[in-house]
């Protein structure tokens, strides 16, 4: 994985406490832009003591912040992987939920809900980077996932840290898990899981261990499983012309029922954009001619970098019908702009 690649999915670890009237305000706004919704506001509806604003994308809720008092206490944590659909607020307050009706039936004491929030469980070329510059155990995973440095750093002898399924903690049951138990260990604190109560960190006998794997390696199934539904659920949709997994490129807008079609007024831009390109090859002059023409972009001036990617081959293929998803595509004749044999001139 190239360097440029790693530097984008760090998350600086930046802890900043909510307490004021102002600070949730500012603290609600911001939950707000960075999840695209107000669902997620929900989550501040309880009694709590304050908030963490923990990085980017991560924060964490405050119920009772004496870690050291024996009462059964349990740090939850909740993590979603992606913006798609299927993990925006419906996946996360659904995770929380679950999480604190189990202490409730538990009798359990809820500390802290803690969030890492469009952020892959799978972090073994992003780990090597950060074991180098770690201090410490727990410090490899503070700027890869702040949430759960945060739940590390807090975890001790009386918590446990409490998810909804082992996924939410580590992805496979190898080189990530492997650190997060053996931290969760050296911490004297140990793990639970809603969706599989019998998982321990705390094997005791053959048949206890052999348990465990057991539940690790049938965890491990139904994440790939639902991961694999996931995909091909992707895959349909995008073939099909869905604008979610399809997004709609200037010249085409999403029907009633969110599939593309032609908007035929931008389509008409489109067009004129190759006409021009085709005569002068530049992205400023053919920005320029069509802003003079006053053909704009959704009510915007064209600039040159836009005018690249609209004759750039994937947006040739999608104007000439094609819907693509990985190495797969389907054509589709009502949503052809410029004809496949135009092309050949560009």
């Amino acid at each position: 994985m190239r360097k440029v690649s790693l530097n984008k999915r760090i998350s600086l670890y930046q802890k900043q406490v909510i307490r004021t009237a102002a600070e949730l305000s500012e603290f609600r706004e911001w939950l707000v832009a960075m999840r695209k919704d107000t669902d997620i506001l929900s989550l501040l509806e309880d009694d709590i003591l304050y908030c963490l604003k923990l990085g980017e994308k991560s924060f964490a809720i405050v119920y009772d912040d004496d870690f050291e008092c024996d009462d059964e206490g349990r740090i939850g944590y909740v993590r979603v992987s992606t913006d798609t659909q299927q993990e925006k607020s419906t996946a996360v307050l659904s995770q929380a939920e679950g999480i604190k009706k189990y202490c409730q039936f538990k009798d359990y004491t809820l500390k802290a809900l803690v969030f890492d929030l469009n952020i892959s469980g799978d972090n073994r070329e992003l780990l090597k980077v950060e074991i180098v510059k770690a201090t410490s155990g727990v410090e490899m995973f503070r700027n890869i996932r702040p949430g759960l440095y945060y739940v590390l750093t807090n975890l001790n002898k009386y918590n446990k840290v409490l998810s909804i399924d082992p996924s939410r903690l580590w992805r496979d049951n190898d080189v990530t898990g492997s650190m997060i138990r053996i931290l969760i260990e050296i911490k004297n604190g140990d793990f639970e899981f809603v969706n599989n109560p019998a998982l321990t960190l705390y094997a005791t006998d053959n048949a206890m261990i052999l348990q465990n794997q057991i539940n690790y390696v049938i965890a491990d199934y139904e994440r790939r499983t639902n991961n694999a539904r996931i995909q091909t659920g992707r895959k349909n949709a995008a073939l099909a012309g869905k604008c979610g997994m399809n997004s709609c490129r200037f010249g085409y807008r999403p029907n009633k029922n969110g599939y593309k079609e032609v908007n035929k007024q931008e389509a008409e831009i489109v067009e004129l954009a190759y006409e021009i390109w085709k005569q002068y090859k530049k992205p400023g002059k053919t920005a320029e001619l069509l802003n003079r023409m006053g053909k704009l972009r959704r009510g915007k001036e064209w600039k040159p970098y836009q005018i690249s990617d609209l004759v750039s081959p994937a947006a040739q293929q999608c104007y000439a019908g094609y819907l693509s998803y990985g190495n797969e595509k389907t054509w589709h004749e009502e949503l052809v702009i410029i004809p496949e044999g135009s092309l050949s001139s560009l």
